[in-house]
């Protein structure tokens, strides 16, 4: 199915400029545009046909993406809609998926670190606005060509402020490879379901390969009972803690994304042991810092992300999903 451009109202043709198609998914498709206003590049993504669970959450993904601003997020420039035609316009960024790079190449301990070290800068304050991703994953992570990652795709995120969508009972919205325990039981998720998430990806950087396999119930279960497996023995006792304690099965003992970001700027123990009292919050548990260590001497593939097909990844797996 493609977009009629004829249909696209005067408001819009006189702002936008629509060039080249970037890609296109099952339920849209993604136009490289210029913004007459200020003739900068954009990307302008429509939604071309689906549900009205499906608009509900490219609507989501709109308000949550334009309610938020910081360089490690893709920023939405603009939304609404055209003729009943539902878009958003991002900001243009030309680079590859996390998920490409990944099945392209290895990536260095010193780039993984920066990578997640900025994916944790971005959670952190989209859970200081009250919002929970729910869909971390190297497919929702651009590093632009300059070496900036950036988060993008909140189409199923959840705002604890009332912007957002219920999820139906018996569906689990995310993806398993990445998803948190607590979600795939429908408990109620907090921001410590992200940090699980980026626990995996820190993992998968590491290890070359995801923690967990197999089908989706495999995946589950093992998200939800499995031991994680021991990391290369290449890999720093540091590091590997780290991700030992982002994965935690219990969402109070893992460490908040601030923390991460503190640990991956050497700023903890370098013994690897992350101690935490953990107090809940609504949205981020806040823990008190633990003991300062002594400072040490070493101080258009983007795209395909924004395909609607991105938008939502829903598992059935017969369990009542969280509100």
């Amino acid at each position: 199915m493609s977009l009629n451009l004829s249909t696209l109202s005067k408001s819009f043709t006189e702002r936008f400029e629509l060039g080249r198609i970037l890609g296109e998914g099952s339920f849209g498709v993604v136009y490289e545009a210029t913004d007459k206003t200020n003739y900068t590049r954009v990307a302008v993504k429509f939604l071309l046909h689906g549900d009205e669970e499906t608009k509900e959450r490219f609507i989501t993904e709109a308000k949550l993406a334009a309610s938020v601003k910081h360089k490690n997020i893709v920023s939405v420039i603009d939304w609404g809609s055209s003729q009943s035609q539902l878009y958003i316009v991002y900001e243009y960024i030309d680079g590859s998926s996390l998920r490409s790079l990944l099945d392209k190449e290895s990536i260095s301990v010193t780039r993984t670190k920066a990578i997640v070290k900025d994916i944790a800068k971005a959670l952190s304050h989209l859970h200081k606005n009250s919002i929970i991703h729910r869909d971390v994953k190297p497919e929702n992570i651009i590093i632009s060509n300059e070496g900036v990652p950036k988060l993008t795709d909140l189409g199923i995120a959840k705002s604890l402020l009332g912007i957002g969508m219920k999820t139906k009972t018996g569906v689990i919205v995310g993806t398993p490879q990445y998803m948190a325990p607590e979600i795939i039981t429908g408990k109620k998720p907090s921001g410590s379901a992200d940090v699980y998430s980026l626990g995996v990806i820190l993992y998968e950087l590491l290890a070359g390969k995801r923690p967990f396999a197999g089908e989706i119930q495999q995946l589950i279960k093992s998200h939800i009972d499995a031991e994680i497996p021991s990391l290369p023995q290449n890999v720093s006792p540091v590091l590997a803690k780290l991700t030992q304690h982002m994965m935690r099965k219990n969402p109070d003992g893992r460490p908040t994304t601030k923390e991460v970001v503190d640990w991956l700027s050497g700023k903890r123990a370098a013994s690897g042991v992350i101690k935490t009292q953990m107090v809940k919050s609504s949205i981020n548990q806040k823990l008190p810092a633990p003991p300062t260590p002594p400072k040490s001497k070493r101080g258009p593939l983007l795209f395909l992300l924004l395909l609607i097909g991105t938008v939502a990844y829903a598992a059935y797996v017969g369990v009542k999903g969280p509100e």
